[in-house]
């Protein structure tokens, strides 16, 4: 059969080409190179009264790595550098928002600098709104213009002159909580966003809320702050679902280092916490067993709010508290225990024990003499404990063996 212009013959798929080891290595040493002295410039910015000098500067090098975009796609026959430039340049937005921010607070609240320059600051932001728009659509294409308008919107907040750690932590779950919304909705629905470059535009919009978190240090600090600052990266942990590709072992790290930290941020606001984090483990808790999926990670998330609510009655020790922390303990030990998932067993009752024991001794009331015969005492119950253990060993042997095949027969789900 010959060709026609109707039905013209299929032509065997051009190979890829493949970069040079060496530009893939230039790339990644210049677009760190450039990050880092992104972080100067906010850095150094905080404190510098110059601001419009510093913020045309900063315009200058946007409009540059803009125009090196350009270059590399038409004239250098780069796609790849040329998505690096644009989207470099497009990063550079929030940096921007802080900039003129910083002048903002610096003018009310501090004094310092004109009113000219502040406003001079602003119209330089609103000019890079192309180099914006043209460096997003380089990475996610036909979804530049809402990927953009997202940036603005959780940039925007950096504009605001309060520096106020409460303020400054709600801020910032506001602005996770949108990124969580656009991860749950947006991002999962369309697949350019699971790209090389897709990636690398979902994680441009955590840039406002590390700027947020990071600027206030600067400023006297609250554990509220510090809560919101260790809390966001664990939700990101936890919650990313680019994350989820990685392997078992890896996946189950990711999850442990996202729990760790939400623990770790409910327990800097002790001593309000106990009820707080017990009330939002059971939350957890509950929803892990009631959505479909039965997702672990909501499962692992309770145990976190649990050890942080244990962690948490340590400064209150009595009765009252190892009361509230057993029953809650009992409920995620027997949900981990029915999921058939061992090392969520066993954490839970690890912590629920130490939460337990450690109330108990604080209730104890140690004699200021005679010390040596509570040591014996206790020495002689372990010393029967394990000779009593030693008699039943059979029994305990089919016990772990029941116990094996129970969470052997389960998919640590």
């Amino acid at each position: 059969m010959t060709d026609s212009p109707e039905f013209p013959a299929e032509k065997a798929p051009e190979p890829k080409r493949k970069g040079l080891a060496l530009t893939s290595f230039l790339r990644w040493i210049g677009a760190a190179t450039f990050i880092g002295g992104g972080a100067s410039f906010l850095v150094e910015g905080w404190t510098d009264a110059g601001v419009f000098s510093r913020q045309l500067l900063w315009a200058v090098g946007t409009l540059v790595m803009t125009i090196l975009g350009v270059v590399a796609a038409r004239r250098w026959r780069d796609p790849i550098g040329a998505r690096v430039f644009l989207g470099l340049a497009a990063a550079t937005i929030p940096a921007h928002f802080a900039q003129v921010g910083s002048a903002i607070h610096a003018l009310q609240v501090e004094h310092i600098g004109t009113v000219g320059a502040a406003l001079g600051a602003s119209g330089i932001l609103v000019l890079l709104l192309p180099p914006l728009a043209l460096g997003v659509s380089a990475l996610v294409r036909r979804r530049g213009r809402t990927l953009a308008t997202a940036i603005f919107a959780l940039s925007a907040p950096l504009l605001l002159p309060t520096r106020d750690p409460s303020w400054i932590a709600a801020i910032a779950g506001l602005q996770v909580g949108a990124w969580l919304l656009l991860e749950a909705t947006l991002f999962r629905r369309d697949a350019l966003f699971d790209t090389v470059e897709g990636v690398a535009a979902r994680l441009m919009l955590l840039a406002p809320v590390v700027i947020t978190l990071v600027r206030n240090a600067f400023y006297p600090t609250t554990p509220i702050w510090i809560a919101a600052t260790v809390a966001s990266p664990s939700l990101v942990l936890l919650a990313w679902p680019a994350l989820r590709g990685l392997s078992g072992r890896r996946w189950m790290t990711v999850q442990a280092a996202g729990v760790a930290g939400l623990a770790a941020a409910v327990a800097l606001c002790v001593p309000p916490a106990l009820p707080l984090a017990l009330a939002l483990g059971a939350v957890l808790l509950a929803g892990s067993e009631v959505v479909s999926s039965r997702p672990v990670v909501l499962a692992w998330c309770g145990a976190g709010f649990l050890a942080a609510g244990a962690v948490a009655s340590y400064y209150e020790p009595g009765l009252t508290s190892a009361l509230a922390v057993v029953p809650a303990g009992t409920l995620h030990v027997v949900a981990a225990f029915r999921r058939r998932n061992a090392r969520l067993t066993l954490v839970t009752t690890v912590v629920t024990l130490a939460a337990t024991v450690a109330h108990l001794i604080g209730l104890v009331r140690l004699p200021r003499h005679d010390l040596w015969i509570p040591a014996v005492a206790l020495s002689v119950l372990l010393l029967g404990l394990s000779s009593l253990l030693e008699s039943r060993r059979a029994q305990l042997e089919r016990v772990f063996s029941r116990l094996h095949q129970h969470f052997a027969s389960g998919n640590g789900s």
